[in-house]
This record gives C-alpha cells, sequence and structure tokens, in this order.
C-alpha cells in the first residue's frame, strides 16, 4: 500500500521495526529508552520502567491532536497499562492508559473510562483529542467509541512517554509504531493510516548475504506451510490457539500440552538433515518448566528458559536425527504444563561456499541515544557497557562506525553469517579499528565459543589483541584463560589511528595477520603459524573501552569463506 499522504503532517513518527528511535517525521523528537529491548518485529518491555521517552519541543505542545499506538497491549493480570502520555510529576497533558476491556483517557483533572470489548486485543490504538471536545477512540482503523465528557488540556513542557507501568508491576508488552499528529484525524485517515502501518516492510538487513536460501519452514499462522503439518511426540497433547497468537500475519498460534506424569512432549516435523546446521526464530511462551528446541534427540536441546508472555528467540545447532522438535519439558512431571509457539522461522546454514558470504552495508541507522541493549539496526547484541552507532571519515571516505560509550562487550551469532559452526572457524576476517587510550586493550574473539569476552566461563577462542604497549597480538583461549601467545608484533601503532586488520585462517589451520594489507612482523613467535585446536565458531565478540571504534559501514566488517 502507498503511504498515506497526510502522514508527512506528523510531528513525531517512531517506527521501532526499523530498530531505530529515530523520529522520521523530521522533527527530531527522537527517543530515548530505558529497559526496553529490539525484538524481531519492534522493542520489548523487560520490566515496570520499560519506556521510550521523548523530551519536550514545541511541536509536542498540542491542544488538538491524534495519538497513534501499534503494538501488543494484551495484560496477563488486570492492572492497568501506560499507552502513551505526555506528562510529569505534575502535569497531564493527556494520557492514554488501558486495562482489559477499558481503556482511559486522563486530562489534568479528570479521567474517563471507555469500555471497548477487546480492546486489549487490537493492534492499533488511537486517540482523537481536541480540547473542549469528547475524545474519539480508533482500534485498528475503526472507530470504536467516544468519551463521556470533554477533555481540558493544558500544555506544559512535560515529555512523551511511551509505555511504562501505572499502578501495577507491569508495562504493556511491546510497541511497533508510535506517531503524533497535530490535529484530529478523519476515519478515513484512520483506516488508511491502520492498513499501511500494519503492512509496512522496513528494510533492517544489514548484512550482505551472497548465499542466501528459501527457509526450510516460514509458518506465520503454526501450519507449517508448504510441508506436513506439526505431528504430537513423546505423548503431546497438540492444540491450536486464538488467545490471541503472537500473530505476524497469523491468527493462531501452536500449544504444546506435557500431560500430569509425563516429563517431555514435543511437536515434531521430519525435516533436517543430520550433520547440517540450522537456524530457528520465533515467539514462545510456557507456563511452566521450560521451552527448548531439538535439533533431533533429546540430547541435543537448546533451553529457551520460561515465559509468560510472548518472547522472541533464535536457536542454532547441528541435527543428530532428522526430527526438529518444539518441546515442553517438565522435570519430575509433577504438574501439566504447556508451551505455545507461533511465528516459527526454519533456516539451513551453510548451503553452500561461496566466497564472499557476509559483509555489513550501508543500510545501518545513525544512533540517537547510547545503547545498552540491541544496537541498532544490526545483528550485535550489547552484552555490557553502553554503544552507538556514530560516524567518522576513514581514509577520505565517512563512514557509519560503532562506539564505544561505555567500556563493555558487544557480540553477533556466527548463525548470521549463514555459514555453519566448522564453515565460521576458517576463511578470512576483516576490521577497520580505532584504539583510543593507552592504559586499555582492545580484544576481538574472533572465532568464539560462548557469548561474552575473552574472561567468560567456557570461552574457547582464538583472539586478536591491540594491547596497552599498542602492539598486536593473537592468541589462544581455553575456558576464559589465555594459554598461548601464538605471536605477538614488533610494531608500534599510533593512538586514535585508524588500521585496517585482516586475519586468515587456511582449512589446514594456517593463520596469518596482516596491517593495512601488510604481514605483520613477529616479535615473540611466527606469522604466520598453524594451531588446529579450535574447529568451530559460533560467536564473534568485541570486548572494548569507551573511545573505542570499529567502522561498520559500508562493507567495514567482513568475513569471507575460503573455497
Amino acid at each position: 500500500m502507498a503511504k498515506p499522504s497526510f502522514l508527512s503532517e506528523a510531528v513525531l513518527y517512531h517506527d521501532y521495526r526499523s530498530r531505530s528511535f529515530k523520529d522520521f517525521s523530521g522533527n527530531n523528537n527522537d527517543g530515548s529508552p530505558t529497559d526496553v529491548y529490539f525484538t524481531g518485529n519492534g522493542i520489548g518491555y523487560s520490566q515496570a520502567s520499560s519506556l521510550v521517552e521523548v523530551a519536550n519541543s514545541s511541536e509536542l505542545e498540542l491542544e488538538e491532536f491524534t495519538y497513534v499506538v501499534l503494538g501488543d497491549f494484551t495484560n496477563v493480570d488486570s492492572a492497568q497499562r501506560r499507552i502513551i502520555e505526555k506528562a510529569d510529576g505534575s502535569n497531564i497533558d493527556i494520557s492514554i492508559r488501558i486495562q482489559a476491556d477499558n481503556l482511559f483517557v486522563s486530562d489534568d483533572t479528570t479521567t474517563r473510562t471507555i469500555s471497548i470489548s477487546g480492546v486489549e486485543f487490537s493492534k492499533l490504538i488511537a486517540v482523537n483529542v481536541k480540547s473542549g471536545e469528547n475524545a474519539e477512540v480508533y482500534t485498528d482503523g475503526t472507530f470504536a467509541d467516544s468519551a463521556g465528557n470533554p477533555t481540558n488540556i493544558t500544555t506544559s513542557t512535560a515529555t512523551v512517554n511511551i509505555g511504562s507501568s501505572y499502578v501495577s508491576d507491569r508495562a504493556i508488552k511491546g510497541v511497533q509504531a508510535a506517531l503524533i499528529f497535530p490535529r484530529k484525524l478523519t476515519a478515513t485517515e484512520h483506516s488508511e493510516l491502520y492498513c499501511y502501518l500494519s503492512k509496512v516492510k522496513f528494510n533492517t538487513n544489514t548484512d550482505i548475504v551472497i548465499h542466501e536460501q528459501a527457509n526450510v519452514i516460514e509458518d506465520g499462522d503454526m501450519e507449517a506451510k508448504g510441508t506436513d503439518d506439526w505431528i504430537a511426540g513423546s505423548g503431546a497433547i497438540l492444540s491450536k490457539e486464538q488467545d490471541p497468537a503472537y500473530c505476524n500475519g497469523g491468527t493462531q498460534s501452536l500449544r504444546v500440552t506435557c500431560p500430569l506424569g509425563d516429563t517431555s512432549a514435543s511437536a515434531t516435523q521430519t525435516i533436517l538433515n543430520v550433520g547440517s546446521s540450522y537456524k530457528v526464530t520465533g515467539y514462545f511462551k510456557n507456563s511452566g518448566g521450560a521451552a527448548r528446541v531439538l535439533f533431533g534427540t533429546t540430547g541435543n536441546a537448546v533451553s529457551l528458559g520460561a515465559s509468560d508472555e510472548w518472547k522472541y528467540f533464535e536457536a542454532t545447532g547441528v541435527a543428530d536425527s532428522t526430527s526438529l522438535q518444539l518441546n515442553t519439558n517438565i522435570p519430575g512431571g509433577g504438574t501439566e504444563e504447556y508451551s505455545q509457539w507461533d511465528n516459527i522461522v526454519v533456516q539451513e546454514l551453510g548451503k553452500t561456499l561461496q566466497p564472499v558470504s557476509w559483509q555489513t552495508s550501508e543500510g545501518v541507522y545513525e544512533s540517537v541515544n547510547s545503547q545498552t541493549e540491541q544496537l541498532e539496526n544490526s545483528p550485535f547484541k550489547i552484552e555490557s557497557g553502553s554503544f552507538k552507532v556514530t560516524r567518522d571519515t576513514i581514509n577520505g571516505v565517512e563512514n557509519k562506525v560503532i562506539e564505544c560509550i561505555s567500556a563493555g562487550v558487544i557480540s553477533v551469532p556466527t548463525a548470521e553469517f549463514r555459514q555453519t559452526p566448522t564453515e565460521s572457524a576458517y576463511g578470512e576476517w576483516n576490521w577497520l579499528i580505532l584504539k583510543a587510550a593507552d592504559l586499555n586493550s582492545m580484544y576481538m574473539q574472533f572465532i568464539a565459543s560462548v557469548v561474552g569476552g575473552q574472561a567468560a566461563t567456557g570461552q574457547n577462542a582464538y583472539q586478536f589483541m591491540l594491547g596497552n604497549d599498542e602492539k598486536f597480538r593473537l592468541r589462544e583461549l581455553i575456558n576464559g584463560s589465555v594459554t598461548t601467545n601464538h605471536f605477538i608484533g614488533d610494531t608500534i601503532y599510533d593512538l586514535n589511528t585508524w588500521y585496517n586488520l585482516k586475519i586468515t585462517r587456511t582449512t589446514d589451520g594456517e593463520f596469518s595477520m596482516y596491517v593495512d594489507n601488510q604481514m605483520i612482523t613477529a616479535d615473540t613467535g611466527s606469522n604466520p603459524f598453524t594451531d588446529t585446536t579450535w574447529t568451530e565458531s559460533k560467536y564473534m565478540t568485541f570486548e572494548v573501552d569507551a573511545g573505542d571504534k570499529i567502522a561498520y559501514a559500508p562493507n567495514s566488517i567482513k568475513k569471507h569463506l575460503t573455497t
């Protein structure tokens, strides 16, 4: 559907499906997140304090407006949840909250309760407000009801808050988009806006994947479209639920119930090739025990834990039999419990060997503030510290760069390379890096077994290091400890200077390390050298300090696969 022409009138337009808190209206009313995280389809709220704040501006001081929020408003208890407000401790321009079948619209003097059956299951809630007139509520593009008495809007310099708890310990589940218009939208415009927002797709693919292939399963309605239906295994009771489903274009989800006395129950598909690597993504929730994805046998399981609300997940594994299982695990079998699944996507990784398999591209947005959970519009997860995407000029070319704001670790699963763990441990790695301070060291676990920095428990890795003596090293880690310095370079490199780093590893285990296309001369050890200790890689992690930078785009982080 074409973009509605009146969208250009918005004074605030956030769409978190872009993996950004930017204001697309062009008014610089960017968001500042607290305790939120990017999901596969917007942002999720992790706790009661979760919200996105927007500082006041003259465009937001309105006596007539339409507030619009596209999101997941379902409740698991009866408490009120804040959807959006412009308010602070002493001023309430407007506050919109939800509780079961009731919507609450408050100004500085009065709270109005509007009863709308099923309002919490709406995907889009919009409220027309004009001081002196009754507020009008639209759900999913259709007029629902009006408030019983007029609003009395007094403008203030309060912030706009999207989400956050009201009187309970819970926030709404998540938001895809939030908009503010400086007038009341018409009924036709509400319908057009809902159709557009519910279908618009943002290009958040920041990775150039040369050997992309069709998904094994892409099951938005849990019917296993294109394959067989899900089959009950291990005594499972399967049912299709509409309570509602997470719904990314579908209307139902799949529930896997483990009966009383049993310890395990699965929904299965016979779709895997033994020895192949797979990535499974989607949404789950469960009533108790643990939800698991089994790449074959019960001994080959990825545990997702427990969640009483829909939660996005990613799981990767190598198949040891042909059966993929969505599993409910109840140790002891003392209660009947279930896991519930929606929008499952299964990809087979590393099916072909192309010379260039993964690299960053220009698609990443510049951050509007420091991030502490997910780096905007990128596959990188922030494990600790804070980071943001900024700009820098490198060799006369402007680049997007990952800048460390406070010391920490970022990671990316090698599944993002569309390579198997074995393939990810060989080939060629390229980075542009800048080290800021002489008392610090930069660490990159470019072949790593677990999420986290060099000292993470179970970290079996190969690491390049730019040390506090400004020399490059290539080291080996076993269970989070450095066991071998394979070589230390003899050159001292300058601070606050960009260097092009390249590491290669052949299939027989020979490593070579280059800076600005020149092989580093070894002061200790040798370059190249051969080591075959670690033959798989599941992650690539950076461990850096404030001021350190890694060029992100265009095409500045690359992973090539040698054939």
